[in-house]
């Protein structure tokens, strides 16, 4: 909301507590993915395409869903969707989902 330093310190938060596991614990009340959409959201809006991807990759190993469709497309990531690098493996990571998924589930069947 344009308080960058109050966001930095929020993020520094957020980052000092998934080194401890503090974050993602089930009684946090949290979910691992969306800590880490939140995260790839925070650096795709800075144009930093190599941690949004850091962090997008993390949400990916974490659930299916990663980063939900309709926010990975919208303006939160225009600044880093034309990134090559970014692109490609976001590419690559939703392209083996589905292969992902039914490997996954053969233990149901």
């Amino acid at each position: 909301m344009g308080n960058e330093t109050e966001g930095r310190a929020i993020v520094g938060d957020i980052l000092a507590s998934l080194r401890s596991g503090s974050l993602t614990q089930p009684e946090a009340g949290y979910s691992a993915v969306i800590v880490y959409e939140d995260l790839a959201i925070d650096y795709a809006r800075r144009g930093d395409a190599i941690k949004a991807l850091e962090w997008a990759a993390f949400a990916y190993g974490k659930s299916p869903v990663g980063l939900e469709i309709r926010v990975l497309e919208s303006e939160l990531f225009d600044a880093v969707r034309n990134d090559p690098e970014f692109a490609r493996t976001i590419r690559q990571i939703r392209d083996g989902i589905y292969e992902r998924v039914l490997r996954d589930s053969e233990q149901f069947r």
